[in-house]
């Protein structure tokens, strides 16, 4: 398995979890999220968080500002 791999499987980890904390109310509606923050949370960089916001918010489930 290559880097690229890795990093698109771990992103989509983090959509999902990030999709079951905001439909679960975990992650409250109108609530700020930050990159560093969640990549702290995640213990990745910012890249995979990045991706995975911009995705979410594709999809509709974020809203961005």
């Amino acid at each position: 398995m290559n880097d690229l791999q890795l990093v698109r499987g771990l992103g989509e980890q983090i959509v999902e979890r990030l999709r079951e904390d905001i439909f679960a109310g975990r992650i409250a509606e109108g609530e700020r999220l930050r990159e560093t923050e969640l990549a702290r949370r995640f213990s990745v960089s910012r890249g995979p968080i990045r991706e995975a916001i911009q995705q979410l918010t594709w999809e509709g489930v974020l809203e961005t500002d």
